[in-house]
């Protein structure tokens, strides 16, 4: 196959390159046999369901092929054989033969050459064209059934859930996709609601209701596989069920309470049973397993008293009894499981006090009167286990008293209403299951059962079920499907969470298992918890898309399936790489932050240095300010007073000594105009570096200057000097009048007796 098809390539490559180099010779000027289309194949697609005698497609090739036409068409002699054939006279291409895509009735691909001939031209005389016609499916086989019709035999004991069928299967002959994936279904029919498929795309079956071989011997269900087409095709089988008996029954007495006499004159010897004698047997029809009889010496202090034959149930005194009555309770047990068994009560009495302890049936005052035992429970206290799961209409227990007579007489009721939708109490004592048990709900049915006679007498005995839990539901998963974006590139790191499934159980305690199934399961792991891994790198797989199926199994063997694809994304690349990203970026800017912690730090350590350190500047430079406000304010006395007034006037001076000074002052005053740059800066640094000294000199002349302003005129006059060479320095640095304007301002600036507010002096 493969070695013709290349043969065929091969030909056509040369036909192509044949063509031309003919045609490049010929200079293009003739067409005739060209594709309209300027290629060189032809190609076309027909349904494998193509009547035979129909028109495949016309040739698009350049030419008349009429009766006067300039080119005549035919296939190649190699293609005789072919399912087409060329219509004469024209370029429609016929179906000779029927066509199948499975190749089972006819070719699934046909490939042939047609030969274009040109007419009246003998430079290039014929063309050869390659034709291919493909061939698509069409949904024209249904799905058949292997090994159809099953059959199973099931015990009547098989926990529902259980897979009982795994091997029912269908296959559909068409191509593989939607026309040959097949479905599987159990139709609706009159047992249908007892199996059921696992999965619909799965052939397992399982069982959907409790089995009860007493009620159900066998039963037969219809399957449906059916196909994905439109409109889809079918086939249906059928499943044949045979159910086992099982040892689920306990054996049955045929009454529950029985009375008997002892023999007369107290002598040993068998008793007499009434009504009759004690029989009980197995309720498992399919079983009917032996039974034996014993007396319970638990529940019967006199046991030790009487004997019972095991196989017959015959009762015997076996020594002398002095009592007037006693009470056994006997057992029938199963010879093949002791743990099937039955309860009954034997009342025992003597004859001639048989009456005394009996209560007339009737008021009839005949001597014949009938007399019966006073009504009771056999046993008052009865706790049993139920499995919730058991099917409605179950008899759970019964409950003999101590009337071994006609038992239609008897009326029996449970006390507690809310008790009643669950269960019912049969007309012969039997509690019988009335609704479904659910252990989720209810764990224990707590109740009491009155029964009462025609003669108003009655008596209660309480019951006690417990609920056994039973797995009875199917894990479900949260989405019915499940879509997750994979990595292109190999950066991520192994493995790689990829996505998550969530399932919930219905049943209490139950532990939900996860599994994943696939072709290409083995590059994925799913843990405990859904969570989905990559833990292989997938950059050897040519892939777009992955598909696997997620299944969810809870501890009872129940499972859910749903599907699952992993689509190939370069946006989850960015993506798996974004968490490494986020905690570099988180590093650093820790990093950042406790660099900026650390600078901040310094800063201010070394601002509180330099406080400290320049603290004692700071205070000189306050003394500097404090003796230069002492030092004016030692000779202001006034503020309102000017200088000249106090020149003028002398204050407190003598005349002699006002008149020195004020040729002093005139003298130094014109010594300052003339120095004031080199003095105003010579005297405002001496201020500066020795304001300590200053002040006590100051002060000190002063005080001199109080007590002889004559004797100390030098130093009066060097203190104005000072003042003249602050005031002018004031005045040379602040002010920007006219001269005139400033020699009048000195003598109006200088206020020695001012305030502190108006001389405060700023240096620059």
């Amino acid at each position: 196959m493969n070695f013709n098809v290349k043969m065929y390539g091969m030909r056509t490559i040369v036909f192509v390159i044949i063509n031309a180099v003919l045609a490049s010779g010929q200079g293009h000027s003739d067409s005739r046999c060209y594709l309209e289309s300027g290629g060189s194949t032809e190609n076309f697609i027909v349904s494998e369901d193509i009547a035979v005698g129909a028109i495949i497609g016309k040739l698009k090739i350049i030419g008349n092929t009429g009766v006067n036409g300039n080119i005549r068409l035919k296939l190649h002699e190699r293609d005789r054989d072919a399912p087409v054939q060329i219509e004469a006279g024209t370029k429609d291409l016929i179906l000779t033969a029927a066509l199948d895509k499975e190749g089972e009735r006819g070719p699934a691909s046909v490939y042939v050459n047609v030969v274009c001939d040109r007419l009246h031209s003998e430079a290039i005389p014929s063309f050869v064209i390659p034709v291919n016609i493909r061939i698509t499916d069409v949904n024209d086989n249904a799905p058949q059934w292997k090994g159809a019709p099953y059959s199973i035999s099931l015990s009547e004991t098989t926990v529902v859930g259980t897979r009982i069928l795994q091997g029912a299967r269908a296959v559909d002959a068409d191509q593989p996709g939607p026309y040959s994936t097949v479905e599987y279904s159990v139709l609706p029919g009159q047992y249908s609601d007892f199996v059921d498929f696992v999965n619909p795309l799965e052939g397992t079956l399982q069982l959907k209701k409790a089995l009860d071989f007493e009620l159900l011997k066998n039963f037969t269900v219809k399957l449906r596989a059916q196909d994905q087409g439109s409109p889809p095709k079918f086939s249906d089988t059928f499943l044949r069920v045979f159910i086992i008996d099982a040892d689920d029954q306990n054996p049955r007495f045929e009454y529950e309470s029985y009375t008997a006499e002892f023999p007369e004159d107290g002598k040993t010897g068998k008793l007499k049973i009434f009504p009759k004698a004690i029989r009980a047997w197995d309720q498992d029809d399919g079983i009917q397993a032996d039974i034996i009889y014993s007396i319970s010496s638990s529940s019967s202090p006199d046991a030790k008293y009487f004997s019972i034959n095991p196989k017959s149930g015959e009762i015997e005194l076996i020594t002398v009894y002095e009592s007037q009555k006693s009470t056994l309770v006997v057992r029938a047990t199963q010879i093949d499981n002791k743990d099937r068994y039955t309860l009954a009560t034997v009342n025992i009495m003597r004859s001639d006090k048989f009456r005394h302890d009996l209560i007339p049936e009737t008021s009839n005052t005949n001597d014949n009167r009938q007399y019966t035992a006073k009504l009771q429970f056999i046993q008052p206290k009865h706790q049993i286990s139920v499995r919730e799961n058991s099917p409605i209409g179950s008899r759970i227990l019964s409950l003999p008293t101590n009337r071994p007579g006609d038992r239609s007489q008897l009326r029996y009721s449970i006390l507690e209403r809310d008790q009643t939708d669950y269960f019912e109490i049969g007309q012969y004592g039997d509690v019988i299951l009335r609704k479904q048990l659910d252990f989720e709900k209810i764990v224990k049915h707590i109740f009491h059962v009155m029964v009462i006679d025609d003669q108003l007498n009655n008596a209660t005995c309480e019951i006690t079920i417990d609920v056994i839990n039973v797995n009875d539901w199917d894990p479900r998963f949260r989405q019915p499907y499940y879509r997750f974006r994979l990595p292109l590139n190999d950066t991520y790191s192994i493995p790689m969470e990829v996505g998550r499934v969530e399932a919930a159980d219905g049943d209490v305690g139950d532990k939900i298992s996860f599994f994943l199934r696939g072709q290409h399961s083995s590059y994925f792991k799913i843990d405990s918890n859904g969570k989905i891994y990559l833990k292989e790198p997938l950059h050897n797989l040519k892939k777009s898309e992955i598909s696997l199926i997620a299944t969810a199994t809870d501890s009872g063997q129940r499972s859910t399936s749903v599907p699952i694809t992993f689509v190939m994304d370069p946006e989850a690349s960015s993506q798996a790489k974004l968490p490494s990203f986020l905690s570099i970026f988180g590093v650093l800017f820790i990093a950042f932050i406790i660099i900026v912690m650390l600078i901040s730090f310094y800063v201010y350590k070394r601002k509180s240095n330099q406080i400290h350190s320049n603290l004692p500047s700071m205070q000189s430079s306050a003394g500097l300010v404090s003796q230069e406000k002492r030092l004016m304010n030692s000779h202001m006395r006034d503020p309102n007073q000017e200088q000249h007034n106090y020149i003028n006037s002398g204050g407190n001076l003598s005349p002699g000594a006002s008149s020195i000074m004020a040729s002093t002052y005139d003298t130094q005053n014109h010594h300052i105009h003339h120095h004031a740059d080199n003095k105003s800066t010579l005297g405002a640094l001496s201020r500066a570096n020795y304001r300590g000294r200053l002040y006590n000199t100051q002060q000190t002349n002063n005080d001199d200057i109080e007590k002889d302003s004559i004797t100390n005129s030098t130093d009066t006059t060097k203190d104005l000097n000072i003042l003249n060479r602050i005031d002018n320095q004031r005045n040379k640095k602040l002010s920007w009048q006219h001269d005139d304007f400033q020699k009048n301002d000195v003598s109006g600036s200088l206020d020695l007796n001012g305030s502190t507010e108006n001389n405060l002096i700023v240096y620059f």
